[in-house]
């Protein structure tokens, strides 16, 4: 699955990409649909700062019609028979793209034929209002991190509803729900380390430079000194091999 940005990319050149790994992975291929609007991604791609937040989801709308639309320009029969042919796709077979508005402007013949699964499988992650409308209207799958039973049954029935006033039945996307494991030697000691790692992110404590940027502790409070990463020390397997003792060291061969 490839996480594409529908603000930045251009529809046709993405559209075809994802065909065409579609097509190579005989109908393997998904797309994870996403948005932004930092100028420093955009600056990347020579167009930083250029939409506002509130239009970044009409844009994404407007981009994944033109995709599907551009998957489903060519006929069922519109390949070519066989080698013979002077093109692999028959004359008329497939029909030119083309939109006009201020958020997409395309005008494109497709050169990729569907795969076996038609098109890649659409996901999105969305949670908000604006993210919701186009999951409910486009997705084929969405991610959920509505890890509290309560919130996650009301998010799957807000969507159910906005699927029916888009008439796609309520089995046409499947929700797949976050989900937040702890492992312990034991019941206790799994029921124990919630609560450690919540007074961590919120103090700051127990936290190694490595862990900073992801925000899970190495060493919560509540953990023992010899469960905490940070007091054992580095194992012989992660030092280098050049600041081995020569002892350890293979003997060289003979030939």
């Amino acid at each position: 699955m490839a996480t594409q940005n529908t603000t930045y990319n251009y529809p046709a050149d993405l559209a075809r990409r994802l065909a065409g790994l579609d097509l190579l992975s005989e109908g393997r291929a998904g797309w994870n649909v996403v948005t932004t609007d930092n100028a420093w991604t955009g600056a990347n791609l020579r167009r930083g700062g250029w939409l506002e937040h509130e239009r970044r989801y009409e844009r994404a709308g407007q981009f994944v019609e033109a995709a599907k639309e551009l998957w489903s320009s060519w006929a069922p029969d519109a390949v070519a028979p066989d080698g013979r042919a002077s093109s692999w796709a028959r004359p008329g077979a497939v029909t030119p793209v083309e939109r006009d508005t201020d958020l997409v402007r395309l005008r494109a013949t497709a050169t990729v034929p569907g795969s076996r699964q038609g098109r890649p499988v659409l996901f999105q992650a969305g949670d908000s209002d604006g993210g919701r409308e186009p999951a409910a209207r486009h997705a084929d799958v969405v991610f959920s991190a509505n890890t509290e039973y309560g919130k996650a049954v009301a998010y799957a029935a807000d969507l159910r509803e906005r699927l029916a006033r888009h008439g796609r039945s309520p089995d046409s996307l499947r929700i797949l729900p976050g989900a937040s494991v702890v492992l312990g030697d034991t019941t206790a000691d799994a029921e124990e380390k919630p609560a450690g790692y919540a007074v961590s992110r919120s103090t700051g404590r127990g936290r190694s430079p490595s862990s900073s940027s992801t925000g899970a502790p190495t060493c919560p409070p509540t953990t023992r000194t010899d469960r905490c990463p940070t007091s054992n020390p580095v194992s012989r397997s992660s030092t280098p091999r050049a600041a081995r003792s020569p002892s350890n060291a293979a003997p060289a061969s003979r030939h």
